[in-house]
C-alpha cells in the first residue's frame, strides 16, 4: 500500500476501463475512472459486509481534507454507525428524474455558474426520454440513443448533452447510487474544431468599434469586453461595488469567476472612459429595469443584431467569445509574453511553482499589457476612444 500523497493522485493514471483504486491503509483511498474523474474513498465493515463511501471528489477535496474526514469517519464507525447507509437514508435517487433533481442541487448549483443550462438540458432531453426509469436500468444504448436524436438537428447540442449525462452518472458512481457507468469512453457524436475568430486587423476594430457607438449599456459592455478580454457574464452582471474608479481598478471575485479565484483587471483610462456615470447608490454597472443586472444573453443579442452592419465593412459574425479571442490574439501581436496574457485573461497556472510558491499578483504586468492593448486599439480606431457620447438614457 502507498501514501497517498498530492503529487501521487496527480499522477494516478486513469484505466482503459472500470475503475483503479489506490489505498495506502485503513481503508483510505482515491479512484479515478476511465473517464479521468477522481475521488477519495473510505472502505470498511460493517459487520460481515464491506461498505465503500465516497468521501468527495478531487480536487475539491485534497489529500489532507480527505484524509481527516476519513478518520472523523472511522470515529463513527467504532462508535457502530455506519456512514454510507446514513448517506443513502438522507437522500437517495432510484430514478433519472430524481437523479437528475440532486445532480442540480447538490452538484451544479454549487459548482457550476452555468448550472441553469444543465436543468435546462435535463428538462429538454432527459426527462422526456428516460423519466421515471430508474438509473440502474439505463444503458449505453440508451444514452447513445438520446444523444443521435439530438445529433440529427443540433450536432454541437448533442455533445454538450453526452457531456452533461456522463456527469450526472459520474456524480451517481460517486454517490455510490449506482456501481457502473453506462456511458464511460462515449465518443462525442460531431466533430468541433477550436474556435478561431477573432478582429485581427486594425480595419475590423476600428469598424467594431464605429458599430458600438450607441448609447446604450448593450454597447458599452461590448467595448468593455473589447478592452479588457474579461467573460460576457462577468461584464453583464458587474456591480459598482467590484470597481475601484480612483485606483482604476476591477476586483472580479471568485464567486463570480470562472476559475473560482480572485481575479483583479487593471482598467486602462479608455475602459474605464466606456463605463456609464456612477450612481450615488451603487448597483449595477450595465443595470436595467428595476435596478437589475443585465444578462449575458443580452450582450450576445446585441452582438448579433450588428452583423449586418459589421458584414457592410467586411466583419464576418463574431460571438462574445471572439472579443476575449481579441484581446489575446492582439496582445500577442504586440508583443505581449504568454505569461502576463495567461493573467490577463485569469487562465490558471496549474504549474507546481505557481500553485505552491509564486505569490506574485502580476498587478503591474497585467496594467502594462492592458494599456498597451488599448493603445493599439486606439491606434486602429484613430484616437477614437472617447466617442462614445455621454450616458444618459434610461436603463431598460
Amino acid at each position: 500500500m502507498a501514501n497517498i500523497t498530492d503529487a501521487a493522485v496527480r499522477k494516478l493514471e486513469r484505466p482503459d476501463r472500470g475503475i483503479r483504486t489506490l489505498y495506502e491503509g485503513a481503508g483510505f483511498g482515491i479512484r479515478v475512472t476511465a473517464s479521468g474523474a477522481k475521488s477519495f474513498v473510505l472502505r470498511y465493515r460493517i459487520g460481515k459486509l464491506q461498505r465503500l463511501y465516497t468521501i468527495g471528489p478531487y480536487p475539491d477535496y485534497s489529500v489532507a481534507d480527505a484524509r481527516e474526514e476519513a478518520g472523523t469517519l472511522r470515529v463513527q464507525i467504532r462508535k457502530g454507525a455506519d456512514p454510507l447507509a446514513a448517506r443513502q437514508h438522507k437522500r437517495q435517487a432510484e430514478t433519472m428524474d430524481e437523479l437528475g433533481e440532486l445532480y442540480i442541487d447538490e452538484h451544479a448549483k454549487p459548482h457550476k455558474r452555468t448550472w441553469r443550462t444543465d436543468e435546462r438540458r435535463i428538462d429538454k432531453y432527459v426527462l422526456p426520454a428516460m423519466k421515471g426509469r430508474r438509473i440502474e436500468d439505463i444503458t449505453r444504448r440508451d444514452v447513445a440513443a438520446l444523444v443521435a436524436r439530438v445529433a440529427k438537428t443540433a450536432p454541437i447540442e448533442a455533445n454538450r448533452l453526452l457531456a452533461l449525462v456522463r456527469k450526472m452518472f459520474s456524480f451517481a458512481v460517486d454517490r455510490d447510487l449506482i456501481q457502473t457507468h453506462p456511458c464511460l469512453r462515449m465518443s462525442a457524436p460531431s466533430a468541433e474544431s477550436p474556435g478561431s475568430r477573432a478582429l485581427m486587423s486594425p480595419a475590423e476594430i476600428k469598424a467594431f468599434w464605429q458599430a458600438t457607438a450607441a448609447d446604450s449599456r448593450e454597447h458599452r459592455a461590448l467595448r468593455l469586453l473589447l478592452l479588457t478580454g474579461a467573460r460576457v457574464s462577468e461584464v453583464a452582471e458587474l456591480p459598482w461595488s467590484e470597481i475601484d474608479l480612483d485606483a482604476g481598478e476591477w476586483a472580479l471575485p471568485a464567486a463570480r469567476h470562472k476559475g473560482k479565484r480572485d481575479h483583479l483587471v487593471p482598467l486602462p483610462a479608455d475602459a474605464v472612459a466606456v463605463l456609464p456615470e456612477r450612481p450615488d447608490e451603487g448597483g449595477y454597472v450595465f443595470a436595467g429595469r428595476m435596478g437589475a443586472p443585465m444578462r449575458a444573453k443580452r450582450v450576445e443579442h446585441a452582438l448579433h443584431a450588428l452583423a449586418p452592419a459589421l458584414a457592410k465593412q467586411g466583419v464576418a459574425p463574431l460571438t462574445p467569445h471572439a472579443l476575449r479571442r481579441t484581446v489575446e490574439t492582439g496582445m500577442a501581436s504586440i508583443g505581449v509574453a504568454k505569461e502576463y496574457r495567461d493573467r490577463v485573461l485569469g487562465h490558471k497556472d496549474a504549474s507546481v511553482g505557481a500553485v505552491h510558491y509564486n505569490k506574485h499578483d502580476y498587478k503591474a504586468e497585467k496594467r502594462n499589457a492592458l494599456e498597451a492593448w488599448a493603445r493599439h486599439v486606439r491606434k486602429a480606431i484613430g484616437d477614437q476612444v472617447d466617442n462614445i457620447i455621454p450616458f444618459t438614457a434610461k436603463a431598460g
